[in-house]
């Protein structure tokens, strides 16, 4: 049996598995502003999400607000404590201070009224075993006070793959007001026992063949055990008629005490695939942030403005590596290798990455006579990276002037003109275990977006946006001459997009977008001739919720999705690269309330991936995993 020593999550991506339940209650469709993004729940619409908005990972720019204010997220968050999530982007995000160029994931957090209902949800998981759940909220009368919380146990959960979960939440948020301030503060532990994942891994040259989905093929005694935390503490205070404060701090954390991955190496389509099983020891991810804000208003007859200044901070440690690649042998390609051996790694976490990061600048919002915005914001920022390996530590350090502004005009009663320009800092991560100068640090990069486009509000409340846009960044990615990971080129996504969203008769709501983005890599020639990884050319959504007239508590939806062709490889082959087939997904569901024993009880039933369409989706680091097959998911959730 073969080994070798790799670092954490370099080979392949981290892939996160956990419930990302919600309540039966909860309607994604009938809530969205917009088709730019919109998450309630377990329910999610729109075109864009976390992990791609306009072709760029958010989550590995680190663009997060809570309430609109600066978050850095190592773990994950909980609808426990969070009403909803919403990707901003464009229009959507004036307002908000310094947004990042490629956009701004917006969590907000629970806020119940007087009004508000305990929840207690029962659900089947998509492909097998259950969880309960139960949320407490209320909220005082005079509103001086308010709480949201509650606990998730899941046992048995398969996922697509044939793994299973037990995993165990608890979460809430509290809410107290003092006169002209305010304070919020909100808690996550999420701890879980679960099966790996595997990947698949080709030469560049072609798609791996179709397998059966919903098999087990790793070894039964590799399980994955970590917790993930959050903590977050918010602050307001009304100083004056016009001045204000606010203040804000979180503590986020990923600590995993083993990682497992399973990898099918592929060298021709015929061929029996070359099994590597990847075990990392306990890493550990730490992010501190927080952000200090004194506000300005003035407000005269129809002119409203907003002077902000603003601090933040940011503190990341990170701890990883360690691990060993096992060696399986080969195996027909879709079956599980007969293994009998003791993977358990040896080593520990030996890699260290810092970074500090601090800014401070100034923001600017107006609105006037009901027709024009403008926002704006100016920010220097120190940034410094520290990588500490077995050669000794290295560091990168920059300190840009970061910058944004945008401008929207209503020039009739229903049409809205805007643009906007930002430029922001972001991360292009660490050379990967597989590159020939493995671990070396990145320079922090910066990103630069230009878009312009309108927003006609159509009767009844509709809402349609159209925007082009160009999003330009340094592009990270193996050299396939020299093997060398760095910075080989300019990445420049091109692109149009469109939304139309909200009532389209009495009881039907909609959710319809599509982007078309063109994506192309450059060098400082411009003769760079290849394309970005994981890019679809096209996205498309279409959501619609009718709640059937006459039958008071029911009502139906449908959605569906179609990408478009991505490059799934780096590898130029006869004046082309491979590419990933378009694919179509369908969903249906229900959901009824009615009155039980003086309570509202509401089922929710969703049948996923109707058609059942197989498709490999490619990740940024060359790999494949297949979709999700079809799938029943089943809520049932009891309001008192």
């Amino acid at each position: 049996m073969k080994k070798r020593n790799v670092i954490a999550g370099a080979l392949v991506p981290a892939l996160w598995c956990g419930g990302a339940y919600g309540q039966a209650t909860q309607n994604a469709v009938t809530e969205a502003e917009d088709a730019y993004g919109f998450v309630n729940g377990d329910e999610s619409v729109g075109i864009y999400d976390e992990s791609s908005v306009r072709g760029f990972d958010l989550e590995a720019a680190g663009n997060y607000r809570f309430n609109g204010r600066y978050f850095v997220k190592s773990s994950g968050v909980s609808s426990l404590f969070i009403e909803n999530t919403t990707v901003r982007i464009g229009l959507n995000t004036f307002g908000v201070n310094f947004p990042g160029p490629s956009g701004v994931v917006d969590y907000r957090l629970r806020g119940p009224g007087p009004d508000a209902e305990n929840l207690f949800t029962a659900g089947r998981g998509d492909f097998g075993g259950i969880y309960l759940e139960a949320l407490l909220q209320h909220g005082a009368a005079d509103r001086s006070y308010s709480y949201a919380g509650g606990a998730r146990f899941e046992a048995g959960a398969e996922n697509y793959q044939g793994g299973t979960q037990d995993s165990w939440l608890l979460a809430g948020t509290f809410r107290r007001s003092f006169g002209r301030g305010a304070v919020q503060l909100f808690v996550g532990e999420y701890d879980y026992d679960r099966d790996g994942k595997f990947v698949v891994k080709t030469d560049g040259t072609f798609l791996p063949g179709e397998i059966e989905r919903g098999q087990f093929l790793m070894p039964h005694d590799m399980r994955e055990t970590g917790q993930r935390r959050v903590v977050g503490l918010l602050t307001d205070a009304q100083l004056s008629t016009a001045w204000s404060a606010s203040a804000s701090a979180y503590f986020s954390q990923e600590d995993p005490n083993r990682k497992v991955t399973q990898v099918f190496g592929l060298a021709d389509p015929e061929a029996l695939a070359d099994t590597t099983l990847i075990v990392t020891p306990a890493q550990r991810a730490t992010a501190w942030s927080g952000e200090v804000e004194i506000g300005h208003a003035v407000k005269r007859e129809d002119v409203e403005q907003h002077i902000n200044l603003v601090g933040r901070a940011r503190i990341s440690r990170n701890r990883f590596g360690g691990g060993e690649a096992f060696d399986l042998g080969s195996t027909p390609f879709g079956e599980r290798p007969e293994v009998a051996d003791d993977y358990t790694v040896t080593g520990a976490a030996n890699l260290r990455d810092e970074i500090d990061q601090f800014g401070l600048g100034i923001a600017y919002h107006l609105k006037a006579w009901k027709r024009l915005q403008l926002s704006a914001g100016l920010m220097r920022v120190d940034y410094e990276k520290r990588f500490t390996g077995p050669l000794g530590e290295s560091a990168n350090t920059s300190k840009p002037w970061t910058y944004n502004i945008g401008t929207a005009y209503r020039i009739t009663g229903s049409v809205e003109l805007y643009g906007s320009y930002s430029r922001g800092i972001e991360e292009a991560g660490t050379a990967p275990a597989n590159a020939a100068n493995r671990n070396a640090v990145l320079n922090a990069v910066i990103a630069t977006q230009r878009e312009a486009g309108f927003r006609y509000h159509l009767k009844g409340g509709m809402s349609l946006i159209v925007a082009g846009f160009d999003t330009r960044k340094p592009y990270a990615g193996l050299n396939p001459d020299s093997n060398i990971y760095g910075l080989i080129g300019t990445v420049k996504h091109r692109g149009i997009e469109a939304s139309l969203s909200g009532p389209l008769m009495d009881g039907l709501n909609v959710v319809l977008g599509g982007v078309l983005t063109d994506a192309k890599l450059s060098d400082d020639n411009g003769t760079l001739d290849r394309r970005p990884v994981a890019v679809p050319s096209y996205r498309a959504v279409a959501y619609a919720n009718y709640a059937l007239p006459g039958m008071e508590g029911l009502s139906l939806d449908a959605g569906l999705e179609a990408v478009g062709k991505a490059y799934a490889s780096s590898r130029i082959v006869a004046g082309d690269q491979l590419r990933t087939p378009a694919r179509v997904t369908v969903d249906v569901g229900a959901r009824y309330t009615m009155p039980v024993a003086g309570t509202n009880v509401t089922m929710r039933a969703q049948l996923l991936n109707v058609f059942n369409d197989f498709s490999w989706v490619v990740s940024g680091a060359e790999t494949f995993d297949y979709n999700k097959p079809r799938q029943l998911r089943l809520l049932v959730t009891a309001a008192f």
